[in-house]
């Protein structure tokens, strides 16, 4: 292409630009007499469909935009050349912005603060309308931001643009590289986003970051990403090392702040455009307020106390976070030069409120892990006070604050003071759960609201000590102090399923993967290994577990949590060595759920004596723990020794109603199997009489309430009273969509009458309801509806049923070798020989 050359009806006045998808032109439109911005795909590309595709795209991006600040298409146009015979080529005919681009403008040096913020506005009003479109730019930077002759600014190229569904970035940084030189490809990726980086999927926090990387490069006059190469530049991004540093003072706090969010290694953490826009908005009316603690949701706590940690991409380093008693040691600069008197105060005061903090010590600076640097920006009216906290290892910038100083002293200092010490309160947190479990400090930092992660904190702590009821209040008060924290759900809805409450742990559960429409990919692995062990996929619990292990190698409770799917797959020889390391190098001392695993998996695998060592050891230092004399009990059973399997059951019973805060109804349903395990007609009698009493309080304050009616008619059965439970059982079972347990029951009722045709129907009628899919555990309830086969006599279907039950892992070891509803299947001989587990579907 050269100037003069005819293409269609435009004649090429001068080049503007060269990009990965073509040039781009001053042009003459010969028909309409107006000067255009004409950008053509290149000769070498116009065959190619990927190509003309993508340069299509750009121009439906710009069409459905029609924005102030967006450069507007005219037409998309196959041109004929002349100068070649029947050849065409693609063209996009935009408005043409008589002026500089902005990376011709920084050439000049930085911009005020003022012009630098104005820009930015209009950028992000430019990138917020293309957002509200589903339109991504991907690939912002100063050269696509051009300046008219007002200085109004236009966001230019949108040549990688993609509307949603998004794309993946990964072949940006390959396909720049093959169609533009290394200068323009150091700019790009000097502005590409860490996941755009690493392949990921690319979304609207992609142009988010870019859109950071830009506006600190208008107020610095330098890239925020140094590096003169490509992979140095890469490198950087990744290992998050940014040039805070060249931020001049004069930027003020709140827009530090804006500049930090925009750039977080995690992208569900960084702001939308419209969030940005309105801040900006702020800032440019004057009314962002000198105390005011910028954050994404910050409606949704204003009671709380609001800290903004960043978090950056550095990788945290291994020494020491914490001093020796687990405080965070802190130093507060001193203040020199002319007028650091008029700052004095301030620093008393932050120094004595610092003392006050359980979690804080103020040290020497070189013994210091944080400290807090105290600058004057004498360049604002009234002269302002600039707290940064720093890292001092890592040299991260942990929160930034702004305080006017007025005559004589610091005025309205004590909120500030707070905020610093409630930002450095929250790093103490994050630290010293990540000293406990890495894996617990990824969690704490979801949140930056400090009661948020105090609560949290003392959650995981009380459940360390199996004290659940406590642990439930932690959970639901950090849910409270930050309704965005999604880990707090998440450990709600474990404790709920924990304690029987399945209805509410599934509800807990959608709550928090609600909470992260658009996860990280190490939030997404997170939460899918919560919603695996919810519905009791094992298989899938196991998979994301062990991924998620990878990305928190040194993680105990991951560890725990990967041998406890082991055990439920019906693989506790391998559970068995996990859980024995985790005890030899002694973590969580305090924690029973540990030595409980231990001797479950013992028992599994028929090492009943040992079983009795470690039952006895456990309910020593766990005295309140009822899983320990059940363990033992089904042991003792095995052993032959019934009376004191017995005695060990009934503390077993005893221990659960009193101390484990499940509900008495399903106390009382859980112990009458176990009753049923070691052969105890009586006890098993017992325990369906409390699961009647409890059904009928239930009833009196919710009468129609189905779970309860179904429990109710089944005690009534097994207490010998069937004619008191048809008529609820038939009701139940005559509803469109009937409570799959209420038909289990009645088919034991139909049998019993002598009517096993029903009774097949009902039983068939069950299996169509599981194979639906809507129950929570599955394959407890083709274990349950196998009992029933094998009730009947039908050996062939309850071995089926049984098979799908240890597809889905809904029965294990024990249960084949003690339920006495499968005597007639371990009479003939064939649990001995089942199959070995198949996929599940």
């Amino acid at each position: 292409m050269e100037a003069g050359r005819i293409i269609g009806h435009f004649e090429l006045v001068g080049l503007l630009g060269r990009g990965g998808m073509g040039e781009v032109w001053r042009a003459r439109d010969l028909t309409l007499g107006r000067e255009v911005a004409l950008k053509v795909l290149p000769e070498r590309l116009a065959d190619d469909p990927d190509y003309v595709s993508r340069f299509e795209g750009e121009a439906r991006a710009l069409a459905a935009l029609n924005h102030a600040h967006v450069a507007q298409i005219f037409e998309l146009a196959e041109v004929a050349l002349p100068d070649r015979s029947g050849g065409r080529i693609w063209v996009i005919v935009m408005e043409l912005v008589e002026g500089d681009t902005l990376t011709e403008r920084l050439k000049q040096g930085p911009l005020s603060v003022k012009e630098a913020v104005r820009i930015a506005l209009q950028v992000a009003q430019a990138l917020g309308a293309a957002h509200a479109r589903g339109v991504v730019h991907r690939d912002l930077k100063p050269a696509n931001v051009a300046l008219d002759a007002e200085a109004s600014a236009k966001v230019l190229d949108f040549g990688l643009a993609q509307v949603r569904p998004p794309w993946y970035a990964g072949a940006e940084v390959e396909e720049t590289a093959k169609l533009t030189d290394p200068g323009v490809l150091v700019g790009t990726a000097a502005y590409m986003s860490p996941e755009q980086i690493r392949g990921e999927v690319c979304d609207e926090r992609c142009d988010v970051w870019a859109f950071g990387c830009l506006l600190a490069e208008m107020l610095a006059g330098q890239r925020l990403v140094p590096g003169a190469t490509v992979p140095e530049i890469v490198g950087n991004v990744l290992a998050g090392h940014l040039a805070w540093d060249a931020l001049p003072r004069r930027v003020p706090a709140a827009l530090r702040q804006l500049l930090y969010e925009c750039v977080q290694a995690e992208r569900t953490r960084r702001p939308s455009m419209a969030v940005v826009e309105k801040q900006l908005a702020r800032l440019v009316a004057g009314r962002s307020g000198v105390h005011r603690w910028w954050r994404v949701g910050a409606a949704a706590a204003v009671a709380a106390m609001v800290v903004a940690l960043v978090l950056t991409l550095r990788p945290r380093p291994v020494a020491p976070r914490l001093g020796a008693d687990g405080r965070l040691l802190v130093a507060v600069d001193e203040l020199g030069g002319a007028g650091a008197g008029e700052s004095a105060a301030v620093r008393s005061e932050l120094l004595r409120t610092l003392t006050t903090s359980a979690a804080l010590e103020v040290v020497p600076a070189d013994d210091a892990l944080v400290r807090v640097r105290m600058e004057q920006n004498r360049e604002t009216a009234p002269t302002e006070l600039h707290l940064t906290v720093e890292d001092l290892r890592s040299r991260v910038i942990l929160a930034v604050f702004d305080l006017p100083l007025a005559e004589g002293g610091a005025s309205g200092a004590t909120g500030t003071i707070g905020k610093v010490v409630a930002a450095l309160e929250l790093e103490q947190v994050g630290r010293e759960l990540e000293r406990d479990d890495p894996y617990y400090g990824f969690l704490v930092r979801r949140t930056r609201v400090l009661a948020a992660a105090q609560a949290f904190r003392d959650g995981l702590r009380l459940t360390e000590r199996s004290r659940n009821r406590e642990a439930w209040e932690a959970f639901e008060r950090a849910a409270v102090a930050d309704p965005a924290f999604w880990p707090a759900p998440v450990f709600l809805a474990l404790l709920a399923k924990a304690n029987a409450r399945f209805e509410e742990g599934h509800a807990l559960m959608a709550r928090a993967r609600g909470l992260v429409p658009q996860p990280s990919a190490t939030e997404a692995v997170i939460l899918e290994a919560s919603s695996a062990h919810m519905t009791e996929d094992n298989q899938r619990a196991l998979e994301t577990l062990q991924r998620t292990l990878k990305l928190f190698p040194g993680s105990g409770y991951l560890a725990y949590r990967t041998a406890v799917s082991l055990r439920l797959q019906d693989r506790p020889e391998e559970a068995i060595p996990l859980v024995e390391k985790l005890l030899d190098r002694g973590w969580r001392p305090d924690w029973s759920p540990t030595l409980e695993l231990l001797a479950q998996c013992q028992l599994l695998v028929g090492r009943y004596r040992a079983v009795l060592a470690t039952c006895a050891t456990g309910e020593d230092r766990f005295p309140t723990r009822h899983r320990y004399p059940l363990f033992a009990a089904c042991a003792l059973q095995q052993l032959g020794r019934r009376e004191p399997a017995r005695q060990a059951l009934q503390r077993a019973i005893r221990k659960y109603l009193d101390y484990s805060g499940t509900a008495p109804l399903a106390v009382h349903q859980t112990a009458q199997y176990w009753a049923a395990l070691l052969r105890w007609p009586e006890e098993r009698r017992r325990q369906w009489e409390g699961a009647l009493a409890e059904a009928e309080k239930g009833l009196r304050e919710q009468p129609d309430d189905p779970e309860l009616r179904q429990v109710r008619a089944e005690a009534l059965l097994e207490l010998g009273r069937p004619a008191e439970a048809e008529p609820i059982l038939s009701a139940l079972a005559a509803q469109a969509q009937p409570p799959v347990y209420a038909l289990l029951p009645l088919a034991r009722l139909q049998h019993a009458s002598g009517n096993d045709a029903r009774a097949r129907e009902t039983l068939i009628r069950a299996g169509e309801i599981w194979r639906a899919g809507n129950d929570p555990a599955r394959g407890t309830l083709a274990y349950n509806i196998a009992t029933v086969w094998v009730l009947l006599g039908d050996t062939a279907q309850a071995l089926e049923w049984l098979l799908r039950a240890r597809d889905l892992y809904g029965g294990d070891r024990m249960d084949l070798a003690m339920d006495p509803d499968l005597d007639p299947l371990r009479a003939a001989g064939l649990l001995r020989t089942l199959p070995p587990r198949r996929p599940a579907g």
